[in-house]
């Protein structure tokens, strides 16, 4: 990567050749972005959003239907990229076809697109959750990220989820007194329990 890296730079040159030559390594680099790569690169799209343009669109050509693209990106950093991808792309302006139809360049758009918010919700994390909850209000139109995140918790409630001892099953059954808790939510509920009884005794 620190060899691509010493290919680009900006304003691009006029010529040609230079120009897809400096495109072509900034697509290298971002067709397997590590969060190293993000530091440098993400500053020069920002600063120009159609060498941006080229990039992704030389990306989802020659990636078309991978899904390699942000494996190594941070849960924001992907978050942050689909949103660029957003406004520069909107899901409004997809085409949509009823029929066979050729694929084009902004149908692998839509699929690089796609194959960012599939990695952030199958990450199954707790920063994964937190970056649709961002991307939500930086997309307030894209009413459908709700559901996106639902199935992004049901995934983070399942790979951290850990099967009780049946040791505390049995010891929990035999008291009356007992609360079995597993996570933040079920332990808020007891403390609002334990809170209420206890004002109950205070009256």
């Amino acid at each position: 990567s620190d060899f691509a890296r010493s290919l680009i730079s900006l304003p691009l040159p006029t010529d040609e050749d230079e120009r897809l030559r400096i495109i072509s390594s900034a697509a290298a680099l971002i067709s397997y972005i590590s969060d190293a790569d993000w530091d440098f690169l993400w500053p020069l799209i920002q600063e120009d959003e159609k060498f941006g343009r080229e990039i992704f669109e030389r990306v989802a050509q020659e990636n078309y239907r991978s899904n390699c693209i942000g494996q190594q990106l941070n849960e924001a950093h992907l978050a942050i990229l689909y949103v660029w991808l957003q406004h520069q792309y909107p899901t409004a302006e997809d085409p949509i076809h009823k029929d066979a139809y050729f694929v084009g360049p902004r149908d692998r758009i839509v699929d690089l697109r796609n194959s960012i918010i599939n990695q952030l919700k199958n990450r199954g994390t707790y920063d994964a959750c937190e970056a649709i909850k961002w991307m939500r209000k930086e997309l307030p139109q894209e009413d459908w990220l709700k559901w996106t995140l639902y199935e992004a918790e049901i995934i983070f409630r399942q790979r951290t989820w850990t099967p009780p001892d049946p040791k505390a099953i049995m010891k929990l059954a035999k008291s009356h007194s007992s609360y079995f808790v597993q996570n933040g939510e079920q332990l808020l509920e007891v403390l609002i329990d334990s809170l209420k009884h206890l004002q109950e005794n205070l009256q």
